[in-house]
């Protein structure tokens, strides 16, 4: 449908002279009535999808629908569709004027587009299914499962009439009409929309965006999207399924379009059909956070949130800009602290780390900071020492209990594993962190500091002893040189906090 058709320059301009005169051929002739009515726009339309068309003569050709055939033109398109081979630039331009007329009928006619520009994820054939014997034995294995299961979950909702297809192909038999059967069954349970169950699926590894989808059961996920979401979780939940593949152009600039046009819609089924958007591949994915950055919706702002966490960094980078840029004029506070209470998969990636810190930060809110920082500082390797870094952009942040405290924590970890005997990975550069967090602690000008910085003083690395009399000197305005012995003589003397 969206083949971009390539000729040479000379037949490109005999191409262009046909279509205009083919387009004015209903005026000039002086057709009227309904007949007229109806052939113009449909030259224009089959005009605009021509590669040999302008831009600015589809902007004209746009503008002459919207102003004289608006009230007709949604299902005039739909069947242009069906009926032209439009390039590109021609079906970005129908996506605008949809968009433009802004009611419920282009939205939904967008989303088909969207959701069909993605290919099918049905299974067309036997074939597809790489392992049919383990397949099955998987399926009927999960019949006797005593807790809820994903093949517990399929097998119950396959027909009773399949029991002993199934059991015929666990045997290895090389059953042809039995695989049939089985594969007509499992492309009816990826129509529907009961499929997925939270307890039986939670033991499957699924991305956060596509689990979120699910556990919200969104009513109005279109069908094609339905079946593509189902497909991955089958794939997920059973190795011998393939994994859906989408189809996209390079760069998707039609899902671009669709999408941006969604969020700039003021048609409430615009709105659902963009949050609701079930986004394969990266440049789908994209084309998803940038339009989720123009919508209004608060709802975005979650799902943007589930976008910064993915291990994808170019994902994470793109969410955190979108949200850092609706920071100020939408609350976006109670999607990252939700995510920070919920996300038990958040800290496992330094980018996501520093983007979702970052992200926080535009808020200006303190006490999601600290909540933040607290939870990262006492995090995996990678997202304590992404914390770290962060912390020594922003070190007037140590005046916060929690960020003190998670960087007090964070420096006896880094401490514990430069100490260890084994030659492991994360110990390589653990020095390094601590020295990192010091200097933090010596740019805070924060008093309370103070005894985050005693951790440095009782290492026993000579680099981090220098730097932790260094960060006291400045924090205390005291000159007892680099003997840690003095200072921690001078912090006993020091009265007890109250």
């Amino acid at each position: 449908m969206y083949k971009i058709c390539t000729k040479n320059l000379l037949a490109g301009i005999v191409v262009l002279l046909v279509s205009c005169l083919t387009m004015l051929q209903p005026l000039l002739a002086g057709e009227s009535g309904p007949t007229a009515a109806l052939s113009v726009p449909k030259q224009l339309l089959r005009a605009m999808a021509s590669d040999k068309m302008t831009d600015a003569d589809r902007e004209r050709f746009a503008q002459k629908l919207l102003g004289d055939y608006k009230n007709i033109i949604v299902p005039l398109i739909a069947e242009s569709l069906t009926e032209e081979n439009y390039c590109i630039q021609g079906i970005i331009k129908v996506i605008e004027i949809l968009a433009t007329v802004d009611t419920p009928q282009s939205a939904e006619l967008m989303a088909t587009m969207l959701a069909n520009s993605t290919g099918s994820a049905l299974l067309p054939d036997i074939e597809e299914i790489s392992d049919w014997k383990g397949l099955s034995a998987q399926i009927l294995k999960g019949a006797e499962d005593k807790e809820p299961s994903a093949a517990g979950r399929v097998y119950k909702l396959l027909p009773p009439t399949l029991s002993q297809a199934l059991k015929t192909l666990a045997s290895g038999a090389n059953d042809k009409a039995a695989m049939r059967s089985l594969l007509t069954a499992l492309n009816n349970l990826m129509l529907r929309r009961d499929l997925y169950d939270a307890e039986s699926f939670a033991s499957v590894s699924l991305p956060a965006t596509i689990r979120a989808l699910f556990d919200q059961n969104l009513p109005s996920i279109t069908e094609p999207a339905v079946i593509q979401l189902n497909k991955v979780l089958l794939a997920a939940a059973f190795p011998q399924i393939p994994g859906y593949e989408p189809v996209e152009d390079p760069g998707d600039p039609y899902g671009l379009a669709v999408l941006t046009g969604f969020a700039n819609m003021r048609t409430p089924e615009a709105t659902e059909y963009l949050i609701n958007t079930v986004a394969f591949g990266t440049d789908r994915m994209s084309a998803h956070i940038a339009a989720l950055g123009h919508c209004q919706d608060p709802r975005s702002n979650t799902i943007m949130v589930r976008y910064l966490a993915s291990a994808n960094k170019r994902l994470s980078i793109a969410a955190r800009n979108a949200l850092v840029s609706k920071a100020k004029e939408f609350d976006i506070s109670h999607a990252l602290s939700q995510s920070i209470s919920f996300d038990q998969t958040l800290g496992l990636f330094g980018h996501v780390t520093s983007n979702f810190l970052q992200a926080c930060k535009a808020t200006e809110d303190k006490a999601l900071l600290g909540e933040a920082y607290s939870k990262f500082l006492s995090g995996v390797v990678e997202s304590r020492r992404a914390a770290i870094n962060e912390l020594v952009k922003s070190p007037t942040l140590l005046s916060l209990e929690p960020v003190r405290e998670g960087l007090k924590s964070a420096m006896e970890a880094e401490l514990i594993l430069s100490q260890s005997t084994e030659k492991m990975p994360e110990s390589r550069n653990s020095i390094k962190t601590v020295i990192t967090a010091l200097t933090a602690l010596m740019k805070s000008q924060a008093p309370e500091a103070v005894n985050v910085v005693a951790v440095g003083l009782e290492s026993k690395n000579k680099s981090v002893n220098t730097r932790a009399c260094e960060a006291m000197e400045a924090l205390t305005g005291e000159h007892l040189g680099y003997s840690t012995k003095r200072w921690l003589l001078w912090l006993e003397k020091q009265p007890p906090e109250e």
